[in-house]
């Protein structure tokens, strides 16, 4: 008989609802500190809210991963619904705590949850995630399953024209004095995120020079079978990069071509690259 499987994730996956609704994920919020406060990420107020707070009051928020005791009520609140087994996918170690506190919290469900990290954040992990489910549907083993998750890694790729490098500095990515010297020459940075590893692509005097060369990069990753455009609080010109990314690129399925994901990234993600950064994810062919 074949196990039911389900899946937990947290915030910053920043997986559609109707993809949560599909497939039964339990998404756990991410933690996020402003103006003295603690916020659920996406629970306690939403993403067009405090991006307004922050561009409004020009202070930066904090974040930290959810509690281990979040992370345990999710798995109990799963494995009361009937699922038998749980993985648990999260953004990469190197970037953030929340797949320690998950794995701390799995100690208490021994051989019934794994916790996995995806080496993405955002949509990133959110493709990962939606290849398991869908496998999970059609019957997949939970051996199965992890062995795709670590194939789907591998072939995930994201990139981010950044407004400021104020951001990253704040967040301690970059010296401060490196991000004074490039705000006050107006040098927007193409940033790309691979297995966990994050660098600089290239480097751009105005913002049209700094998307011709991001969907130049985008290009060079070859057929795409799943495609996301992210941004933080800049959906136009997120969504004015779709007909030219649809254009130029090489999209396996075509039915993934007219679900192009437009993605506002949670705020917790949003304070580390800054207000108008604009990305692009995607999963490349497996052929």
């Amino acid at each position: 008989m074949t196990e039911k499987i389900g899946f937990v994730t947290d915030s910053t996956t920043d997986l559609p609802p109707a993809e949560v609704e599909k497939f039964g994920v339990e998404v756990v919020p991410a933690m996020i500190m402003f103006g003295g406060q603690s916020y659920r990420d996406g629970v306690d107020i939403s993403r067009s809210e405090l991006y307004q707070r922050m561009a409004s009051q020009r202070l930066l928020p904090t974040t930290s991963s959810p509690s281990v005791g979040a992370f345990e009520a999710a798995f109990e609140s799963m494995l009361s619904r009937g699922f038998q087994k749980i993985i648990s996918l999260h953004p990469a170690s190197t970037l953030s705590g929340i797949f320690n506190a998950a794995s701390v919290a799995a100690r208490q469900f021994p051989g019934r949850v794994e916790v996995m990290e995806s080496g993405q954040v955002s949509m990133g992990t959110g493709f990962e995630l939606l290849a398991a489910a869908e496998a999970a549907a059609g019957g997949a083993s939970i051996d199965a399953l992890g062995t795709l998750v670590e194939e789907s890694r591998k072939r995930v790729r994201l990139t981010a024209l950044l407004e400021s490098l104020s951001n990253l500095a704040h967040s301690g990515r970059v010296p401060m004095i490196l991000a004074g010297i490039g705000n006050f020459l107006q040098i927007k940075v193409l940033i790309s995120l691979i297995e966990g590893s994050v660098s600089r692509v290239t480097q751009a005097r105005t913002e049209t020079r700094g998307l011709n060369a991001m969907i130049d990069y985008v290009r060079s990753w070859g057929p795409l079978e799943r495609l996301a455009v992210a941004h933080a609080n800049a959906r136009q010109k997120a969504e004015d990069l779709i007909p030219r990314l649809s254009e130029s690129l090489q999209i396996v399925n075509r039915s993934i071509a007219e679900k192009i994901y437009v993605i506002e990234v949670t705020p917790a993600i949003g304070v580390h690259i800054g207000p108008g950064a604009v990305g692009v994810i995607a999963m490349t062919s497996a052929s």
